[in-house]
């Protein structure tokens, strides 16, 4: 599995759980200021119970272990199958996870997805599909009376699943949207962007989707990727629980035995360099409030003889609450929220080895400094005979609780055959990790721990964290930046002339001027209440709002009452705070303030104010307007590095701006989008300002945002402390 989302996992998960269990500890410590986690003492745990299964080849080649167990009426089928991104073109990068998304969401030819799930509800049973790095997994429980029926559903829908257009186009759409939001938290591009920098940008075990690759893929790249990888022959099926062998068999063989044999041989491997990217690496997260540090290297198969040394090491070093990192840097000196190490091992391929820190901007070079101290040590003197108790300890105790039912070491042998592994593998693992010795771990240590190949990314905020890390050395950038899909095709622009650019900036004199009928400069603050409703996911949800704006000192208060509470924020110049429901007042985060910018400058009211900074080209012929039927309006194109396909449609009778339109993310998230912001129902305020009392928002073509102003009141001199942060 690729190290993006199996040891990201794990990692995060290690995380929270440091976090967690020591201010758990603190609190229960009372006037003891830490409890030494090296004196925790691990109670004797039984032994793993290794079941011996009947294994069963059908002539198609698919292998099915079998292992009755009547304690409850269920019954589980698993099947391990060899399909994974490893085998998608770089151009099309997410066909296999939405391959096996679609044949479980889109059911079968004869049964489609939504029938499916009704059907499954009824029975009481469920069904998954999955397509990973390396592998795929499908798999269906049920009671032991409905397992028939179970197995031939998971047979129609490995065999003939029907790939319908819509399901094809959720799946899509759910990626985009992933993609959209792949930078919002710093562990996601720490473990994302990392393995790209050990394996190689483009290598098949640390490629990320992409609009352009999402966008690509088509109904028929499923169909054949279905059909080149979907065969028995490349299958594990493991079936566990209440059930009668011969009976079972029976309905196995009737379900797949007919299935072909596959006819093609699988492409090779991808082959991983043991040289990796080497040096110091930042990525900027202007947002982010801690720092993300990972160093590491490429590391090793689960079949290496050196694998057992090196996960015993990596518990030493990183792999709990009683390891080195945790206690040198998180216990000892307060540096880290949470530190630790993976061995990256993998059953398919060598995985990456890597040592992590989470800290605060201000302390990410001492930290890193720290890290680097504790890796040399175990490459220059042996482990104490205490750690290694206390390491092979946990380990054995933990496979104990990971393999405490006859079903998961079923799957775990399943997994062994799959891979190529010896059948004793588990045993022969244990008892590794039962006879090793400090001196078995240096040499283990020095023998696969290199680091003139170590790769050092640090993931932040580049103000704060670029001079704590300035002793180390001058970082490379990594760009996290998200390509933009590819826009729709839309309105061929001839290029412009004097009189393009003239007439644009007449359109926007004469709307301003139909706007402001006085002068401009009277106007110094704007306060407006407004109610309406928001749609979302097919759900309305109504709201109100109050907003104040005073002109002068660019200042805005907003609140919003929405169904989950009361949301009040403020924005003045370069700071700004929000008070939300469930979490209390905050301050606006950089990107918030950069979003916030970005509004700033296609508002109406500041884009009329001022239209003379725009730098805006009349649209021969003009745009169409939602709800003007075929009729086209004027319209304007302005040219801005900020703002993408930024288009201002005029109304042909007033002159007056009814809709502004630009690409960019959906107000909820997801991929950009066209989105259109639209005005109408303007009405006189006096002899100072003409004001639309209707606008909404769309998204593509759908209404997200339909708001209609109910109270309007001009030059109240609002006071300065209404923009203050409140005091908790």
């Amino acid at each position: 599995m690729r190290i993006t989302r199996t040891v990201a996992r794990a990692a995060v998960a290690l995380a929270a759980l440091m976090i967690l269990v020591s201010a758990a500890g603190r609190a229960l410590a009372g006037d003891d200021p830490w409890t030494d986690p090296r004196k925790l003492v691990y109670p004797p745990l039984g032994e793993i119970q290794v079941p011996k299964p009947d294994r069963v080849v059908l002539p198609n080649g698919l292998v099915v272990y079998f292992l009755e167990n009547h304690d409850f009426p269920l019954c589980d089928a698993r099947a391990l199958l060899r399909a994974g991104s490893i085998y998608e073109p770089m151009e099309k990068v997410g066909l296999a996870s939405i391959t096996g998304e679609v044949m479980r969401s889109g059911g079968s030819v004869a049964m489609p997805g939504d029938s499916l799930d009704r059907r499954l509800e009824g029975l009481g049973a469920s069904v998954e599909i999955r397509i990973g790095d390396t592998d795929g997994s499908a798999g269906v429980s049920t009671l032991s009376e409905n397992f028939d029926e179970g197995l031939r559903i998971l047979a129609d829908l490995l065999r003939h699943p029907a790939f319908p257009a819509e399901k094809i186009d959720l799946a899509k759409n759910k990626e985009k949207t992933n993609i959209s939001s792949r930078n919002d938290e710093m562990l996601d591009i720490l473990f994302r962007e990392f393995p790209r920098l050990v394996y190689g940008r483009e290598h098949p075990y640390a490629r990320t989707t992409e609009y352009a690759t999402v966008d690509a893929i088509t109904r028929d790249d499923l169909v054949a990727f279905h059909d080149a990888y979907l065969h028995p022959d490349r299958m594990i099926l493991t079936v566990y629980g209440d059930f009668q062998r011969a009976k079972v068999e029976k309905v196995l063989r009737a379900a797949f035995g007919d299935w072909p044999r596959s006819t093609v041989p699988l492409p090779p491997d991808p082959q991983v360099s043991d040289r990796t990217s080497a040096g110091f690496y930042f990525a900027n997260k202007s947002d982010a409030t801690n720092t993300g540090v990972v160093i590491g290297q490429v590391g090793m198969r689960m079949d290496h003889p050196d694998y057992p040394a090196m996960a015993l090491l990596n518990e030493i070093l990183g792999g709990g609450f009683s390891s080195r990192l945790f206690n040198e840097i998180r216990t000892k000196r307060g540096l880290a929220y949470a530190t630790g190490s993976m061995t990256g091992a993998d059953y398919h391929h060598p995985g990456a080895m890597f040592f992590y820190a989470m800290t605060q901007a201000d302390s990410t070079g001492r930290t890193t400094g720290y890290m680097r101290e504790e890796i040399q040590k175990v490459l220059a003197e042996p482990v104490t005979s205490e750690e290694i108790t206390r390491a092979r300890d946990a380990i054995l105790n933990s496979l104990v609780f990971a393999l405490s039912s006859k079903g998961a070491v079923l799957n775990r042998l399943a997994q062994y055959e799959f891979y190529g592994y010896p059948p004793d593998f588990l045993q022969r693992y244990q008892e590794a990790i039962r006879n090793l010795t400090p001196a078995d771990l240096l040499v283990a240590a020095k023998r696969n721990i290199r680091p003139s190949d170590f790769v050092t990314m640090v993931v932040g905020n580049g103000e704060k964290v670029l001079p704590a890390v300035a002793p180390l050395g001058e970082p490379k950038t990594v760009d996290i930046s998200i390509p933009e899909p590819a826009a729709p095709t839309g309105e061929a622009l001839p290029p412009a002339t004097e009189a393009d650019w003239a007439k644009g900036q007449e359109l926007l004199a004469a709307a301003r001027k139909a706007t402001f009928p006085g002068n401009p400069a009277d106007l110094k603050d704007l306060t407006l209440s407004e109610s309406g409703t928001l749609k979302m996911q097919g759900q309305e949800m109504s709201l109100s709002a109050k907003t104040v704006r005073v002109l002068a000192t660019g200042c805005t208060w907003t609140e919003q009452k929405l169904p989950f509470g009361l949301m009040a924020s403020a924005v003045c110049g370069e700071s700004g705070w929000a008070n939300v429901p469930g979490q209390g007042v905050q301050d606006l985060s950089p990107g918030q303030l950069q979003d916030k910018k970005q509004e700033d400058m296609r508002d109406l009211l500041l884009i009329l104010l001022d239209p003379k900074v725009l730098k805006a080209r009349v649209i021969p012929g003009g745009l169409s307007l939602a709800g003007a039927g075929e009729k086209k309006v004027p319209a304007v194109a302005v040219e801005s590095d900020i703002i993408r396909e930024w288009r201002i449609l005029f109304d042909p009778e007033s002159g007056r701006i009814a809709a502004i339109r630009y690409r960019g993310a959906p107000p909820m998230g997801g991929p950009p989008t066209t989105l259109t912001d639209t005005f109408g129902d303007y009405r006189a305020l006096g002899n100072a300002l003409s004001w639309p009392h209707e606008h909404g928002t769309l998204i593509g073509t759908e209404p997200f945002l339909t708001m209609k102003i109910t109270e309007i009141t001009l030059n109240t001199a609002p006071p300065a402390t209404l923009f203050e942060k409140p005091k908790p």
